[in-house]
């Protein structure tokens, strides 16, 4: 595995945030818009994520802000990476592959016994990852899309403490 720089997941707006902004860019005479909003449920985790080169075909581990190592190993989401690194590099691949990518990044939380305090998920044991995110190339994409991505390989995944989660929001009105 060879280091580079690590591919941040974009920072979230807080509600408030939004609500600033489009008053910002509203016009004071005129009616605010009607803003449709999709909760999601926050795991109280750490970062974590999976860089694939395509290019190269290397497999990189990653905290939000480090490249990680046995040396730097946040948590033990290093360790568990390498633990699973010949079987999730192929997946990864494969992904590149069907959607053109050159670099796919899969952004999800570590959570677990150890990882955070005082939230419920950090009672399981073992730790597991829940993907939330995945980055291709410059596109995110929803967690509909991650799930059809993964479809053939959940079974591997679910058996290898990383939990697939989405919500079909698109139809929510």
């Amino acid at each position: 595995m060879t280091a580079t720089k690590p591919i941040k997941y974009p920072h979230t707006d807080n509600f408030k945030s939004v609500i600033y902004e489009v008053k910002k860019q509203s016009s004071s005479s005129s009616k605010l818009p009607t803003l449709k909003f999709i909760g999601t449920t926050k795991i109280h985790g750490s970062n974590h994520s999976w860089k694939f080169d395509a290019i190269n075909e290397t497999l990189e581990v990653q905290s939000r802000n480090n490249i990680l190592n046995e040396k730097l190993d946040p948590f033990g989401f290093y360790s568990f990476s390498i633990s699973i690194h010949n079987q999730i590099k192929p997946i990864l691949q494969r992904i590149a592959i069907s959607t053109n990518s050159k670099m796919v990044v899969l952004y999800g939380e570590w959570a677990g016994k150890g990882v955070q305090k005082k939230v419920s998920i950090s009672e399981i044991e073992p730790k597991v990852f829940i993907p939330f995110a995945i980055k291709l190339d410059d596109r995110m994409i929803d967690s509909i899309e991650l799930l059809e991505l993964f479809n053939e390989q959940l079974e591997f995944l679910n058996q290898n403490q990383i939990w697939i989660v989405a919500s079909n929001y698109r139809d929510w009105e």
